[in-house]
């Protein structure tokens, strides 16, 4: 697969994941700041795997673009997020 289109999917799939953690995080600086470090993770990851360290950070930031992209234009109104925030 394509590395590029294999970030946007990760990135796509991401807030799912991070909602899971953030219902724990009262303070939205603390969110942000746990989606920053998932899509660093996850982009690290990727990164270490396919290329070695030489792409960390832009793995990391086209995550985490796809991620908040999907977060604000789709998922931050959809059934899932209600359900996850209880």
């Amino acid at each position: 697969m394509n590395n590029e289109v294999l970030l946007l999917v990760v990135g796509a799939v991401l807030p799912p994941v991070i909602d899971l953690v953030n219902k724990y995080v009262p303070n939205s600086n603390g969110r942000f700041i746990v989606s920053v470090v998932f899509a660093f993770v996850v982009g690290a990851i990727i990164a270490y795997f396919q290329y070695g360290t030489a792409e960390i950070l832009a793995n990391a930031g086209v995550i985490f673009v796809a991620a908040q992209a999907v977060y604000k234009l789709w998922y931050k109104e959809s059934g899932i997020h209600a359900r996850i925030l209880g």
